[in-house]
């Protein structure tokens, strides 16, 4: 597939994996190794979005306290509206797809992505995790609905990605160290190459990394 009208150089990796997999922890490795990539949270901008008290910014605060997925159009909204203020380049996006709907939609609207790393991990090790970080949206009964919900809105997604032949299974049951050591050997691999209308040399100021935690 193309990318969507206006897209054309933006480079996308995705990120996925169940709610505290542990996809933020090796965004932040990521970006300690590589000094030229630019860390932007698209979790934080939501959670900012939801402070902010506006219409948007309610509809994102209620389906966070529930555990319910963003809206479709919200989503992917948000997300093409910062790739285009950041410009063209590499976009390592965190946490996303979530459905198998966004896939398709932010395909065929943005851009088809290269690849997918997928971390996976038991639900008793992702709910130790996500305790242990003592975020206001993070109790035991939301931690069960969004475990539900990856179970049965995110897979279809990374099913779709895997069938694509586009994912990159890490296993995320070691230490951060030996999970990321998995992380830079499928980087080294399969980001060096890219879309033929990117410039690798020019990754100093063309990649940006995206994270927004499920």
């Amino acid at each position: 597939a193309a990318a969507g009208a206006g897209m054309e150089g933006y480079g996308v990796v995705f990120v996925v994996g169940g709610p505290g997999s542990g996809k933020g922890v090796q965004c932040e490795k990521i970006k300690a190794e590589h000094a030229w990539i630019r860390h932007v949270s698209v979790g934080d901008l939501m959670r900012a979005e939801a402070g902010k008290g506006s219409k948007l910014g309610r509809q994102i605060s209620k389906s966070m306290k529930k555990g319910e997925l963003l809206s479709l159009e919200v989503t992917n909204k948000m997300l093409r509206n910062h790739m285009e203020a950041e410009g063209p380049g590499w976009y390592l996006v965190d946490g996303f797809p979530r459905t198998l709907d966004q896939l398709e939609q932010f395909e065929k609207d943005v851009t088809p992505c290269e690849f997918a790393l997928f971390f996976k991990t038991s639900e008793a090790t992702m709910e130790k995790r996500l305790l242990g970080r003592g975020r206001g949206d993070d109790n035991a009964e939301t931690i069960k609905n969004r475990f539900q919900t990856f179970k049965q809105q995110s897979m279809p997604a990374i099913e779709a990605l895997r069938k694509a032949g586009k994912l990159r299974e890490i296993s995320a049951d070691g230490t951060p160290e030996k999970v990321f050591a998995a992380v830079q050997k499928v980087l080294k691999k399969d980001l060096r190459g890219g879309p033929e209308d990117l410039d690798p040399s020019g990754w100093e100021a063309a990649v940006k990394l995206c994270c927004c935690v499920m």
